[in-house]
């Protein structure tokens, strides 16, 4: 399935990161669930992380984890425990993710994973997840593209 969201601003693609975190946390799977988030810099992948992790009603100062590579936020759902948000920008190796006990997490029902910059570490990710496409439209608007891969 697919859904595309052309010309929105930053407000509406809060809402659209809000939304969707709601419409994940509905019913869980078997493991995490991970979201891969696409787009060059300045895309907005930080702005989407902030809503999703706001959409899923916690109030955790969201940042991006460039420098720190992974930061995990505590939530109180119904049917997760904590969120994770990874930035594999400057990632150079699989192995900087596997020490991160990469393999745990993923596999943990609990867990909701956002990666920005998933195209490094692709091969780990696993083939269920949701893939959002940022891409710039104008100064002010971005175009969203939503997948979901089983």
């Amino acid at each position: 399935m697919k859904e595309s969201f052309l010309h929105i601003d930053e407000k509406k693609m809060r809402e659209v990161a809000r939304i969707l975190a709601e419409t994940l946390t509905e019913k869980p799977g078997k493991a995490a669930q991970v979201i891969a988030l696409h787009g060059e810099l300045g895309a907005g992948k930080t702005t989407f992380s902030k809503a999703f992790v706001r959409g899923l009603g916690s109030r955790a100062r969201v940042l991006s984890p460039t420098f720190v590579l992974m930061k995990r936020h505590e939530l109180k759902t119904k049917h997760y425990n904590n969120v994770y948000h990874l930035d594999c920008y400057r990632v150079e190796g699989v192995e900087e993710i596997r020490i991160l006990n990469w393999t745990e997490i993923i596999t943990n029902p609990k867990n909701i994973v956002l990666v920005e910059w998933p195209t490094r570490i692709t091969r780990m990710l696993p083939k269920k997840r949701t893939i959002v496409r940022l891409t710039h439209d104008t100064e002010k608007t971005r175009n969203c593209t939503i997948e979901f891969h089983a």
